[in-house]
């Protein structure tokens, strides 16, 4: 069983590991269709908001009890449950530290 979760922006789907993965991959496309800029910092037309909104989606794992598409403020609402966003509605760094071995 596939227990991938899926990042859709409107464009491509990008396959992430867990739902907080796929969560910071929505975020940074966000910040970066809202500053204008492409991932590597390049400059590109800004995205508004609006549409961004209606094309950025989460799909859970198929057959897992999340095998569901959160749109981008569901999402936002399900990350603040887990502890992902800041109060001021950044990503909280401590989530996504990785243990050193």
């Amino acid at each position: 069983m596939n227990m991938n979760w899926s990042f859709i922006d409107g464009k491509k789907v990008q396959t992430c590991e867990s739902f907080p993965y796929a969560f910071r991959a929505m975020y940074h496309a966000w910040r970066r269709g809202i500053e204008g800029k492409d991932f590597n910092g390049n400059p590109v037309p800004k995205r508004l908001v609006s549409e961004m909104a209606n094309s950025f989606a989460i799909r859970g794992p198929i057959g897992h009890q999340s095998e569901k598409t959160l749109f981008y403020y569901s999402a936002c609402e399900n990350a603040r449950m887990r502890n992902l966003l800041t109060a001021d509605g950044d990503l909280n760094g401590r989530e996504f530290k990785t243990k050193r071995q």
